[in-house]
Protein backbone atom coordinates (compact mmCIF):
# COMPACT_ATOMS: atom_id res chain seq x y z
CA UNK A 1 0.00 0.00 0.00
CA UNK A 2 0.79 3.23 -0.57
CA UNK A 3 2.32 5.48 2.54
CA UNK A 4 0.80 8.68 1.31
CA UNK A 5 -1.76 10.74 -0.87
CA UNK A 6 -1.13 12.98 -3.45
CA UNK A 7 -2.46 15.49 -1.33
CA UNK A 8 0.06 15.22 0.87
CA UNK A 9 3.05 15.52 -1.91
CA UNK A 10 0.80 19.24 -2.97
CA UNK A 11 1.17 20.62 0.40
CA UNK A 12 4.93 20.72 -0.69
CA UNK A 13 4.61 20.71 -4.58
CA UNK A 14 1.34 22.81 -5.24
CA UNK A 15 0.16 22.34 -8.81
CA UNK A 16 1.71 19.00 -9.33
CA UNK A 17 0.68 16.46 -11.90
CA UNK A 18 -1.80 13.64 -10.28
CA UNK A 19 -1.31 10.62 -12.49
CA UNK A 20 2.59 10.76 -12.61
CA UNK A 21 2.90 11.88 -9.22
CA UNK A 22 0.73 8.92 -7.76
CA UNK A 23 2.79 6.80 -10.11
CA UNK A 24 6.11 8.03 -8.20
CA UNK A 25 4.28 7.78 -4.57
CA UNK A 26 3.59 3.86 -5.44
CA UNK A 27 7.20 3.50 -6.43
CA UNK A 28 9.16 5.13 -3.65
CA UNK A 29 6.21 3.37 -1.55
CA UNK A 30 7.64 0.15 -2.38
CA UNK A 31 11.51 1.25 -1.94
CA UNK A 32 10.77 2.37 1.81
CA UNK A 33 9.00 -1.10 2.38
CA UNK A 34 11.41 -3.26 0.55
CA UNK A 35 14.83 -5.06 1.18
CA UNK A 36 16.84 -1.11 0.56
CA UNK A 37 14.40 0.60 2.83
CA UNK A 38 13.00 -0.48 6.12
CA UNK A 39 12.58 -4.44 4.83
CA UNK A 40 8.88 -4.78 5.82
CA UNK A 41 4.93 -4.12 5.11
CA UNK A 42 4.26 -1.47 7.22
CA UNK A 43 0.56 -1.29 6.74
CA UNK A 44 -1.69 -2.83 9.04
CA UNK A 45 -2.66 -6.60 8.98
CA UNK A 46 -3.12 -9.50 10.48
CA UNK A 47 -0.90 -12.28 9.74
CA UNK A 48 -0.74 -15.99 10.90
CA UNK A 49 3.35 -16.70 10.41
CA UNK A 50 5.72 -19.67 11.13
CA UNK A 51 8.37 -17.43 13.73
CA UNK A 52 11.85 -19.19 14.46
CA UNK A 53 12.46 -20.24 18.96
CA UNK A 54 15.62 -20.52 20.11
CA UNK A 55 13.91 -21.29 23.27
CA UNK A 56 14.88 -18.15 25.10
CA UNK A 57 12.59 -15.52 26.77
CA UNK A 58 11.52 -13.39 23.69
CA UNK A 59 10.01 -14.37 20.35
CA UNK A 60 10.87 -12.14 17.37
CA UNK A 61 7.88 -11.48 15.38
CA UNK A 62 8.81 -10.06 11.52
CA UNK A 63 6.44 -7.50 11.52
CA UNK A 64 6.33 -4.34 13.83
CA UNK A 65 4.62 -2.16 16.01
CA UNK A 66 2.17 -5.38 17.04
CA UNK A 67 -1.29 -4.57 17.93
CA UNK A 68 -2.35 -7.87 19.18
CA UNK A 69 -1.52 -11.22 19.77
CA UNK A 70 -4.06 -13.92 18.86
CA UNK A 71 -2.73 -17.27 19.25
CA UNK A 72 0.18 -19.21 19.20
CA UNK A 73 0.89 -22.93 18.31
CA UNK A 74 3.88 -25.16 18.72
CA UNK A 75 3.24 -27.97 16.80
CA UNK A 76 -0.58 -28.58 17.63
CA UNK A 77 0.05 -27.58 21.70
CA UNK A 78 -1.55 -23.65 21.73
CA UNK A 79 0.91 -21.43 24.26
CA UNK A 80 -1.70 -19.33 26.10
CA UNK A 81 1.02 -18.03 28.35
CA UNK A 82 2.53 -15.10 27.47
CA UNK A 83 2.84 -11.34 27.32
CA UNK A 84 3.80 -8.01 25.48
CA UNK A 85 5.08 -5.52 27.62
CA UNK A 86 5.26 -1.67 26.15
CA UNK A 87 8.66 -1.86 24.51
CA UNK A 88 8.07 -4.83 23.18
CA UNK A 89 5.19 -4.01 21.21
CA UNK A 90 6.50 -1.54 19.61
CA UNK A 91 9.78 -3.69 18.04
CA UNK A 92 7.61 -7.24 17.31
CA UNK A 93 8.91 -8.68 20.92
CA UNK A 94 6.38 -11.21 22.62
CA UNK A 95 7.53 -12.03 26.21
CA UNK A 96 7.24 -16.10 27.67
CA UNK A 97 8.37 -15.75 31.26
CA UNK A 98 8.73 -19.75 31.08
CA UNK A 99 10.85 -19.48 27.72
CA UNK A 100 9.47 -20.47 24.08
CA UNK A 101 9.74 -24.19 23.24
CA UNK A 102 12.45 -25.15 20.87
CA UNK A 103 13.52 -28.09 19.11
CA UNK A 104 15.01 -31.35 21.11
CA UNK A 105 18.87 -31.25 20.89
CA UNK A 106 20.85 -34.61 20.72
CA UNK A 107 24.30 -35.36 21.55
CA UNK A 108 26.79 -36.57 18.14
CA UNK A 109 28.88 -39.22 18.29
CA UNK A 110 31.60 -36.21 18.52
CA UNK A 111 30.42 -35.12 21.80
CA UNK A 112 29.05 -32.51 20.32
CA UNK A 113 25.83 -31.19 21.36
CA UNK A 114 23.41 -29.96 18.11
CA UNK A 115 19.88 -28.96 18.06
CA UNK A 116 17.13 -27.37 15.82
CA UNK A 117 15.18 -24.48 15.73
CA UNK A 118 11.62 -24.51 16.56
CA UNK A 119 9.06 -23.23 15.00
CA UNK A 120 6.09 -21.24 16.61
CA UNK A 121 2.91 -20.38 14.07
CA UNK A 122 1.47 -17.29 15.34
CA UNK A 123 -1.18 -15.47 14.11
CA UNK A 124 -0.72 -11.11 15.36
CA UNK A 125 -2.18 -8.06 13.66
CA UNK A 126 0.96 -5.08 13.19
CA UNK A 127 1.75 -2.54 11.59
CA UNK A 128 0.68 1.53 10.97
CA UNK A 129 -2.43 2.71 9.52
CA UNK A 130 -1.85 3.86 5.66
CA UNK A 131 -3.97 6.25 4.04
CA UNK A 132 -7.45 4.65 3.22
CA UNK A 133 -7.05 1.87 5.47
CA UNK A 134 -9.99 0.83 8.11
CA UNK A 135 -8.04 0.41 11.10
CA UNK A 136 -8.94 -0.95 15.28
CA UNK A 137 -9.33 1.30 17.83
CA UNK A 138 -5.43 2.07 18.97
CA UNK A 139 -3.29 1.28 15.66
CA UNK A 140 -0.52 3.81 15.46
CA UNK A 141 -0.78 6.63 11.84
CA UNK A 142 2.29 6.16 10.42
CA UNK A 143 5.07 8.07 11.60
CA UNK A 144 5.39 12.02 10.66
CA UNK A 145 9.24 10.75 9.41
CA UNK A 146 8.15 8.06 7.41
CA UNK A 147 5.88 10.16 5.57
CA UNK A 148 8.63 12.70 5.29
CA UNK A 149 10.83 10.46 4.10
CA UNK A 150 8.24 9.88 1.48
CA UNK A 151 7.43 13.10 0.39
CA UNK A 152 11.47 13.84 -0.22
CA UNK A 153 12.20 11.14 -2.32
CA UNK A 154 9.15 11.72 -4.58
CA UNK A 155 10.89 15.26 -4.66
CA UNK A 156 13.90 13.84 -5.86
CA UNK A 157 12.77 11.15 -8.16
CA UNK A 158 10.53 14.46 -9.76
CA UNK A 159 13.35 16.28 -10.17
CA UNK A 160 12.50 18.79 -6.82
CA UNK A 161 15.67 18.80 -5.07
CA UNK A 162 14.86 21.35 -3.14
CA UNK A 163 11.64 22.94 -1.02
CA UNK A 164 11.63 26.62 -0.39
CA UNK A 165 10.86 27.54 3.30
CA UNK A 166 11.08 31.30 3.84
CA UNK A 167 12.65 32.44 1.03
CA UNK A 168 15.70 30.12 1.10
CA UNK A 169 16.16 27.04 -0.95
CA UNK A 170 18.52 25.35 1.84
CA UNK A 171 17.08 22.70 3.53
CA UNK A 172 17.88 20.31 6.64
CA UNK A 173 15.16 17.83 7.10
CA UNK A 174 15.28 15.53 10.26
CA UNK A 175 14.55 12.27 9.31
CA UNK A 176 14.41 9.91 12.29
CA UNK A 177 17.19 10.21 14.17
CA UNK A 178 19.59 12.15 11.02
CA UNK A 179 19.71 14.99 9.31
CA UNK A 180 19.83 15.72 5.80
CA UNK A 181 20.71 18.80 4.20
CA UNK A 182 19.40 18.79 0.47
CA UNK A 183 21.69 21.94 -0.37
CA UNK A 184 21.05 25.55 -2.64
CA UNK A 185 19.87 25.14 -6.39
CA UNK A 186 23.63 25.14 -7.92
CA UNK A 187 24.07 22.28 -4.87
CA UNK A 188 21.51 19.66 -5.02
CA UNK A 189 22.71 15.97 -4.51
CA UNK A 190 21.50 13.45 -7.19
CA UNK A 191 18.18 11.78 -6.82
CA UNK A 192 19.93 8.76 -6.39
CA UNK A 193 22.32 9.73 -3.52
CA UNK A 194 19.34 11.63 -1.95
CA UNK A 195 17.42 8.27 -1.86
CA UNK A 196 20.42 6.76 -0.51
CA UNK A 197 20.79 8.51 2.34
CA UNK A 198 17.48 8.86 3.38
CA UNK A 199 16.63 5.11 3.36
CA UNK A 200 19.94 4.85 5.39
CA UNK A 201 18.41 7.71 7.48
CA UNK A 202 15.02 5.21 8.36
CA UNK A 203 16.85 1.90 8.58
CA UNK A 204 19.02 3.72 11.91
CA UNK A 205 16.17 5.29 13.21
CA UNK A 206 13.88 1.87 12.47
CA UNK A 207 16.41 -0.63 13.31
CA UNK A 208 15.25 -3.00 16.29
CA UNK A 209 16.70 -3.22 19.66
CA UNK A 210 18.01 -6.48 20.80
CA UNK A 211 15.20 -7.79 23.16
CA UNK A 212 16.06 -6.33 26.61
Amino acid sequence: MNLITFDDVLDFEPGAAQTKTEVVIAAVSRVIQGPMGLGRSLAFAEATERVGSDGDEYLMLPRYPVHEVVDAFSGDDEIIDFDQYDSGNRWGYVYRSDCWPRASTSIQLTGDRTGKTAFIEVTYSAGYKLPGQIVPSGVEDLPEDIKLAAIEMVQLRMGKRQVEFSGRQVIEESIGIAKIRFGSPSQGISSSAGESMILEALRRSYRRPKCP
